[in-house]
C-alpha cells in the first residue's frame, strides 16, 4: 500500500512540475513575441497573435534588454525545478523578479 501511495504521489508531482513548466514555456513564447514585435515583426506571425493589442502594448513598454533579462530569469528557473527545488518558492521568486524588471523598464 505504501508504494501505492508513493507512486502515486510521484505521478502527482511530476504532472504538477510538467503543467508549470508548460506555463513557464508559453510565457518564454510571449516574451519572444514582445522581441519580435518590438524589432518590427508582424504580430501576425507570433506565437501569441490572438492577442496582438497586448502583445504591442508589451512590446512597446518593454525594452529588448528587459525582455532578454527575463527570458533568461525564466528559463533559469524552469531549470531550478527540474533540480525539484520548492516550486511555490522559486515561482514567487520569479515573478517578483520579472516585476521587478518591468518597474526598471518604466
Amino acid at each position: 500500500m505504501k508504494q501505492v501511495e508513493e507512486r502515486a504521489a510521484r505521478r502527482e508531482r511530476e504532472s504538477r512540475l510538467a503543467t508549470v513548466q508548460a506555463a513557464l514555456d508559453d510565457l518564454v513564447g510571449w516574451y519572444r513575441d514582445c522581441l519580435l514585435v518590438g524589432a518590427g515583426g508582424d504580430p501576425a506571425q507570433a506565437l501569441s497573435a490572438d492577442d496582438a493589442d497586448a502583445l504591442r502594448a508589451d512590446a512597446a513598454a518593454l525594452p529588448p534588454a528587459v525582455v532578454l533579462a527575463a527570458i533568461d530569469r525564466v528559463l533559469a528557473t524552469r531549470e531550478d525545478l527540474e533540480l525539484n527545488l520548492q516550486q511555490a518558492l522559486s515561482l514567487e521568486a520569479l515573478f517578483l523578479d520579472l516585476a521587478a524588471l518591468a518597474l526598471a523598464a518604466r
